[in-house]
């Protein structure tokens, strides 16, 4: 649907962006843990920052430099080893798979190792000291426009980490850049399905949506969930993608939507509309789907149905009456 907006200007929200961090990744942190005893005050702290780099490379940038700061913050002088690798979506649910040997042609075409150079491979840190790390994207014509996608992995060596039979850690801190080359880039987005459990008897209280990004860079989907009921009034509504997590090229992501109650259902039974309007960062446009949700107010119809027997049984009971007086 938003195919034949590709040519409309992406604005950058690199605020939202950089709130990604707890909702868009499954890890920040990854480690290998020996089959030694564990002694967390023994555990070296370190920190790279910042976590996410939104990167934007002009079609006639020659280079693109950027920067990373490590922090040792452990009593223990650290050696960082650094490498770079590509990532990509590891699932539907905004995990993030780094590259490998068998790693899936998405991840290869859309990497940024081969461009991406760091000025180190190799940091040695004081206790307390900080550092800033050097590195660069070389654009070339190899280089394609749209998103390209790697992260800096420092690598803590164990050796300098804790002696003795306490524990040997090896941990890695991974640092994302995200890199959207321009002169040919593409945004789009669409709903591929969604997913709600209704019956006649209740109103879908929560749904799964499953957006696809058709276009080569990464988009942020935005918009609203609502039961609309006839006449135009909202019974419950909620935000999409409150989280601000993003969607890579040509991949799948669902997003699970909570409604919130915001007014009273008809008393009678009616059909409903669910309604998801939705757009992507950068776009004004909203795009909508309605789904048609048929629902009886059951607690109504009940009381209701109480209301007419109680008043068919007190007819009776005044029939019978004046049957017996005529008789008399």
């Amino acid at each position: 649907m938003f195919g034949q907006l590709a040519g409309i200007y992406y604005e950058k929200y690199e605020d939202d962006m950089k709130n990604l961090i707890g909702a868009s990744l499954l890890f920040a942190l990854l480690w290998a843990v020996s089959p030694h005893a564990y002694a967390a005050s023994n555990v070296p702290t370190v920190t790279v920052s910042p976590f996410l780099q939104n990167v934007q490379v002009q079609e006639n940038d020659q280079t693109k430099p950027l920067d990373l700061t490590l922090l040792n913050t452990s009593n223990q002088t650290q050696t960082f080893h650094l490498s770079v690798l590509d990532f990509g979506a590891l699932n539907e649910t905004g995990g993030v798979a780094f590259a490998s040997s068998d790693s899936s042609t998405l991840i290869k075409k859309y990497g940024l190792s081969t461009w991406l150079k760091l000025d180190n491979d190799s940091i040695t840190l004081a206790p307390g000291q900080k550092t800033k790390v050097g590195a660069v994207i070389n654009n070339d014509s190899t280089m394609s426009p749209g998103g390209h996608y790697a992260a800096v992995i420092a690598s803590l060596d164990s050796e300098n980490g804790s002696k003795g039979n306490t524990v040997d850690i090896k941990q890695q801190l991974s640092a994302l850049i995200m890199v959207t080359k321009t002169g040919g880039e593409k945004y789009d987005l669409s709903l591929n399905n969604t997913k709600f459990k209704t019956s006649w008897w209740h109103l879908p209280t929560s749904l799964v949506l499953r957006f696809k990004n058709p276009g080569n860079v990464q988009v942020v989907p935005r918009g609203m969930v609502k039961i609309v009921a006839p006449g135009g009034a909202v019974v419950s509504q909620a935000a999409i993608n409150e989280g601000s997590g993003f969607i890579l090229p040509e991949t799948f992501r669902q997003f699970p939507v909570e409604l919130q109650n915001v007014g009273r259902p008809k008393l009678w039974p009616t059909t409903y509309q669910l309604q998801v309007i939705y757009r992507y960062d950068g776009l004004e446009q909203f795009a909508i789907k309605t789904y048609k949700v048929r629902f009886i107010n059951l607690p109504v119809l009940l009381v209701a149905g109480l209301l007419v027997l109680a008043m068919a049984a007190a007819t009776m009971t005044i029939i019978k009456k004046l049957r017996k007086r005529k008789r008399r």
